[in-house]
């Protein structure tokens, strides 16, 4: 980049070089020149706003150092520039990861709705075998609060026990086979299964 660089002389009488410049659409005004207190300084500004960005000190008074000085406090904005960019993706990568999981526990918490649906088919009793467990989760999705009702179910021992067994048991009881239940005191599975043998088949 070739920058215009002029001399000139302060209202206080010191002597130096000036350049006007633009990076990344913003104006930018840098001056290096000698000072009263702190020797000879670099320092840039932002056009308009006098606000000192970039200043160094105890520097010659030269074109060439104030070149110098205009080519590190670019590097430094792009460094700055670079950083942020990898944050705010760092961020974006962090929420659609987010995003992504709470889609994989929606898709797990369906399927399994009709799991368990399918498996009260054999009988299970709301209240004797299984409870429902409904809570409400709070999560925060994309700068907002979104709010879900999970159900879940609070089994006994025997109906997680008789759920655990092979499926063609399941089958032989729907198919009307020789399996029967003893419960306990008239309310709760005991979970012993008897099967006859010839009601079950290789093709099972």
């Amino acid at each position: 980049m070739k920058y215009e660089v002029v001399y000139n002389i302060s209202q206080l009488g010191f002597g130096g070089y000036s350049c006007h410049f633009e990076h990344d659409g913003v104006k930018y005004f840098a001056d290096v020149r000698g000072t009263y207190d702190n020797g000879n300084e670099c320092m840039i500004f932002v056009e308009g706003a006098w606000n000192g960005l970039y200043c160094r000190d105890c520097i010659p008074v030269t074109k060439a150092q104030l070149i110098s000085c205009i080519e590190e406090f670019i590097a430094e904005l792009e460094e700055e520039t670079k950083s942020q960019r990898n944050r705010t993706d760092f961020r974006q990568r962090k929420t659609e990861r987010r995003t992504a999981a709470a889609a994989r526990v929606l898709e797990y918490r369906r399927l399994y709705a009709k799991w368990f649906d399918r498996m009260t088919e054999y009988g299970f009793t709301e209240g004797t075998d299984f409870n429902l467990d409904k809570n409400v989760q709070v999560q925060n999705e994309g700068g907002r609060e979104v709010k879900r009702e999970l159900i879940d179910h609070l089994m006994t021992l025997s109906m997680a026990k008789e759920l655990a067994m092979p499926n063609a048991l399941r089958r032989a009881r729907r198919r009307g086979g020789t399996l029967s239940v003893s419960r306990r005191n008239g309310t709760r599975p005991s979970g012993s299964w008897r099967v006859p043998c010839d009601s079950l088949s290789d093709s099972e």
